[in-house]
């Protein structure tokens, strides 16, 4: 028998289920996790009104208005869409989150215990304090690094180079609100209209946890897109790289040691701040006192580094890019 030659169907939503016998004047129920307003809930066979009779917004959590009764019975749905129409075009085909770093995995100046950031200081890559600063702590189990805000806020700027006009849904998982370009504060699956080529902001709002950030084209929001962590670490480096470097050079008696640095990415702007440190050595390793510094650049793709002193024979550099918006 042939086989089918037709289009390979597309589904349009899957569906997990969960019930529940209460205790007396349970009002919350932890499900295995859901999208804020694509979940169903029953209590003894009534369906509940969202927003009257239960809320759902951390994507775990199910709380009753009201405490059930002992032995009660809430049943519980949660579904995971996507637009047909979406699928075919490719618009929700990856990458698609515009947030980078959204899972908080790249940390690469090395942030640890309790940040406490001024406004406009960066914490974990690409997320900075807003203008009261921001005060937080974070913690990583089964490679989900969730952030606990208790004072301030941390926001991102979304390059307009990585917007088309359109719609945009906002999600995360945890208790806090968040805001898109200065606006009304809401939970996640927050909607608003973009417009491509121009910048646009997230940043948290009060106190609490997030994590699995994500800004994604359309009204729908889907499950986080978690990219392997060296593909992060690129889309982080192109606004914030580290390096270090040896250099020999062909004689001891060399006064005047020039070598360019390569960035390992192209920057997505010239950096706006490059620092440099390193020392010099002659004959049989020794570190002595040099003058040195950078000569030429920085340019997107790197600078020129000088060391001059005399019997000069390698030089040891540390640098750090940024460009960060």
């Amino acid at each position: 028998m042939s086989g089918y030659n037709g289009r390979t169907p597309v589904p349009q939503a899957t569906r997990t289920d969960q019930s529940f016998i209460a205790t007396a004047s349970q009002t919350t129920f932890a499900t295995l996790g859901y999208t804020p307003g694509f979940e169903l809930v029953w209590l003894n066979g009534v369906k509940l009104v969202r927003g009257d009779d239960y809320t759902a917004v951390n994507g775990s959590d199910i709380v009753l208005a009201s405490g059930a009764a002992a032995d009660d019975v809430l049943e519980f749905i949660a579904f995971k869409t996507f637009e047909a129409a979406s699928f075919l075009s490719g618009a929700h085909l990856g990458p698609r989150n515009r947030i980078i770093n959204g899972n908080f995995a790249i940390n690469q100046r090395e942030v640890s215990g309790t940040v406490v950031l001024s406004a406009g200081a960066y914490g974990h890559d690409m997320w900075k304090a807003g203008a009261s600063g921001c005060t937080y702590t974070f913690a990583t189990s089964e490679n989900v690094t969730t952030i606990t805000i208790s004072a301030g806020s941390l926001k991102q700027i979304i390059s307009g180079d990585d917007l088309q006009s359109g719609t945009y849904v906002l999600s995360w998982t945890g208790t806090l609100q968040m805001k898109i370009d200065g606006g009304t504060a809401g939970d996640s699956g927050m909607i608003d209209t973009l417009t491509g080529g121009t910048d646009a902001e997230v940043e948290t709002s009060g106190t609490g946890e997030m994590s699995l950030v994500q800004l994604e084209p359309g009204s729908v929001a889907t499950s986080f897109e978690l990219l392997a962590r060296t593909a992060e670490l690129l889309r982080c480096q192109a606004y914030y790289e580290t390096g270090y470097q040896v250099e020999y050079s062909s004689s001891e008696t060399a006064s005047d040691l020039r070598r360019y640095v390569s960035f390992k990415v192209t920057k997505a702007s010239v950096p706006h701040t490059v620092t440099a440190a390193g020392s010099r050595y002659t004959g049989g390793g020794t570190s002595v006192s040099a003058t040195y510094g950078i000569i030429s650049g920085p340019y997107i793709h790197g600078f020129t580094w000088r060391i001059n002193a005399s019997d000069t024979e390698g030089m040891q550099l540390t640098w750090t890019a940024d460009c960060s918006p």
